[in-house]
């Protein structure tokens, strides 16, 4: 798995290609060594895949470890991963047991499946532990549901002492209740200090994923096509892969570059003035 192909053995003793990453994107992805990664952009780039197979190499990769995979509702995790799991499942010699839902992997790991709509729901997560914690469509999430939720992805025991780090993994579309807060995290890491005063820019990246980094599973120009008459919200965040806010006025984009700098837009940092003086409470 140094190149991030997951390759298994069938029963007739050939050699099977389950995985293989579409991009040198996604290869970055599985091999990155950041706490907090994001991956991110429009539709049809093939992230819930990403993740679930980045959770999967990394549960074979660290014996009896217990990892987690989030989405919002059930249904949503029932559409998007839960409807393959069983057969992959089978493919790696593991099970998967759709009452606990739980995929036990013949190495003793085990990859949980959770949704988080409710406080409720994210409290019944806060005991356990884990090794990795991957989180579908973050920008849907509650801001609140994620940071408490990665406070379980702690490394303690022998896995501690092999030297695992625990690391968070997420993907999105970039629109959601939590866009903002994702893209100033993940992406813009322009958090201030007295915001979060543990906040360490080090610990956090993103990668933008397009539908151009998955033309080998997509076709690119008959998919385009769905998106025509739909707000300009959805098209720049479903289409475009930028963050957008579903309630915003106007169609900016979040950042600028000016000489190789990336500054994001709408920030007035000082105010203007006239002979020196801020102009304050004109009227016009």
């Amino acid at each position: 798995m140094d190149d991030s192909t997951l390759t298994i053995t069938l029963p007739d003793g050939n050699l099977h290609e389950m995985y293989k990453p579409a991009s040198e994107k996604h290869v970055w992805f599985h091999k990155a060594p950041i706490k907090n990664l994001l991956a991110y952009g429009n539709r049809g780039g093939g992230k819930s895949h990403l993740l679930r197979f980045d959770a999967h190499m990394r549960a074979l990769s660290v014996p009896e470890s217990r990892l987690i995979l989030i989405r919002k509702t059930y249904p949503q995790l029932l559409q998007s991963h839960l409807q393959y799991i069983p057969s992959e499942m089978a493919m790696l010699k593991g099970h998967y047991h759709k009452t606990e839902h739980i995929a036990y992997y013949p190495n003793g790991s085990r990859l949980f499946f959770s949704h988080v709509a409710t406080e409720e729901d994210s409290l019944n997560l806060l005991s356990a532990e884990y090794i990795a914690a991957y989180f579908d469509e973050l920008s849907t999430i509650s801001w609140d549901f994620f940071i408490k939720l990665c406070a379980s992805v702690r490394i303690g025991g022998k896995l501690k002492d092999m030297g695992i780090k625990g690391v968070v993994r997420a993907a999105t579309n970039p629109l959601g209740p939590s866009a903002a807060e994702v893209f100033s995290y993940f992406v813009n890491k322009d958090v201030e200090p007295e915001d979060d005063p543990d906040y360490d820019p080090n610990d956090w990246d993103a990668i933008k994923i397009q539908m151009e980094d998955n033309h080998q599973h997509i076709d690119i120009e008959d998919y385009r096509k769905r998106f025509s008459g739909m707000p300009a919200y959805l098209r720049k965040a479903w289409l475009d892969g930028e963050f957008a806010l579903e309630n915003q006025l106007f169609d900016f984009k979040p950042t600028k570059n000016i000489n190789g700098n990336i500054k994001p837009y709408h920030v007035i940092n000082e105010l203007p003035t006239i002979n020196g003086k801020p102009i304050v409470g004109v009227s016009w």
